[in-house]
């Protein structure tokens, strides 16, 4: 596992009230800290930034010393105002093929720019195989084009034929994706993506209440390895109680913003 930076806390640009109508569901003040310092690990692992693919809560909960190497791909256009040029990217998970990659960002200790993503954090809105998927395109696309990788990409015309990934290799590029455990053994199958101990919450959401939400990541970490006492579930085991069964998942359309297909 790799060492963790102390916390620097999280920034406080206000987000607004959740809207439902677009399912957008803020993490926990407890959850937030553990990617923002997750994401501040990866800063100082290198040159280069953080993509935030529909995660504005984790975005803007970021310190403002490390703004200028972070980008926001969003389908909801409201953040933009909130986003210094160039560090937002209108996002569409449907069509992964036509989102612009950002130019240069940051500045390194030798005065250029790099645009290599060191972490991907991502959460998709809908809670369905097709759109995790797309995601997972996504991911790919990013990896190739910003690490100027040159392999052939593999034939996505068919929503099952996902490439694995050269993208999740370890020491190219990181990802943490939250989704619901029913999803885990393809996530692990099509993504290399491994469910953490670490489970995020979401207190507006009921799933997230009954425990159904996880991150995957293609790393470990002792924050991630760690189970977020917000359920209790430290105390239930110190106590030597057995957690409840889950209740049966259903596919459904939650999550940060849910559009048309």
């Amino acid at each position: 596992m790799e060492g963790d930076e102390k916390s620097e806390g999280i920034g406080h640009v206000p987000l607004g009230e959740e809207d439902l109508d677009l399912s957008q569901f803020w993490y926990s003040e407890g959850t937030l800290k553990v990617l923002v310092d997750e994401c501040i690990t990866a800063l100082r692992s290198g040159e280069g930034c953080v993509y935030f693919l529909s995660t504005p809560s984790v975005f803007f909960a970021m310190p403002e010393e490390y703004r200028d190497r972070l980008v926001l791909f969003e389908f909801d256009k409201r953040w933009e105002e909130k986003c210094s040029p160039g560090r937002f990217v209108f996002f569409d998970f449907n069509q992964t093929e036509e989102f612009q990659l950002p130019g240069p960002v940051g500045a390194s200790s030798a005065g250029h720019q790099s645009r290599k993503p060191l972490l991907i954090v991502a959460d998709p809105p809908r809670l369905q195989a097709d759109c995790l998927r797309c995601y997972f395109r996504a991911f790919d696309r990013i990896s190739k084009e910003s690490l100027e990788r040159k392999e052939t990409p593999s034939d996505t015309s068919s929503p099952d034929s996902v490439p694995r990934g050269p993208f999740l290799l370890p020491g190219l590029m990181k990802v943490i994706l939250t989704s619901v455990s029913a999803f885990g053994p393809m996530i692990a199958n099509e993504a290399n993506l491994h469910e953490r101990a670490f489970r995020p919450f979401l207190p507006s959401l009921a799933l997230s209440h009954l425990g159904h939400f996880r991150l995957y990541s293609n790393f470990s970490s002792t924050l991630l390895e760690t189970k977020n006492g917000e359920f209790g579930q430290v105390r239930k085991e110190k106590e030597g109680d057995e957690e409840e069964e889950e209740p049966e998942f259903e596919s459904a359309s939650i999550g940060m913003v849910a559009h048309e297909i």
